[in-house]
């Protein structure tokens, strides 16, 4: 049997190990778990939502999702036809930094982690506007098909500790 033998010199083992650690360097980049992709748009099923004691009236009916590699633009409706009724447009970052935003007159200040399947995150917002200040830690979740977002949320008013637990299911538009 014959051997092979390679000869590198330290020269080349230095290039060697540059290369391997700039490929481990890459690949830790990657995320290990694919990531949904939420993008499009998404209308309330009123049916198969719960409000938790919320007025139905004051709910997001309506959400358009564009996701790009480093965030996800979420724009809310409370008129499921109009885009006159937004409530919010929204950027979230996906390293997890903060942003803010004007809802309805009031500061929100939010940031979000992926969920370790890549199926869905979650957001953690403080919102104050004076009177209902409010933290709210929602989660979103894709179905497995792709055709149904659902979030869960958990709001508490800052000034008296009521805690509402809502879940809002919706259904894939082809907008």
């Amino acid at each position: 049997m014959n051997k092979i033998t390679l000869r590198v010199g330290r020269t080349g083992k230095i290039t060697a190990l540059l290369q391997i650690a700039l490929i481990l360097i890459s690949l830790a980049a990657i995320p290990l778990t694919k990531r949904a992709d939420l993008s499009g748009g998404w209308i309330m099923n009123t049916e198969k939502s719960d409000f938790g004691g919320l007025a139905p009236s004051t709910m997001i009916k309506r959400i358009q999702v564009r996701q790009q590699s480093e965030d996800i633009s979420i724009q809310r409706f409370v008129d499921p036809n109009g885009p006159q009724d937004t409530v919010s447009l929204e950027v979230l970052r996906f390293d997890g930094s903060t942003t803010e935003t004007k809802v309805s007159g009031a500061r929100k200040v939010s940031s979000m982690k992926w969920a370790d399947d890549g199926r869905g995150f979650t957001e953690i917002s403080e919102t104050t506007d004076g009177h209902y200040d409010r933290i709210n830690t929602q989660i979103w979740t894709l179905s497995v098909d792709g055709q149904t977002l659902t979030t869960e949320s958990n709001i508490v008013l800052k000034a008296t500790g009521n805690v509402f637990k809502t879940k809002m299911v919706y259904t894939k538009t082809n907008k």
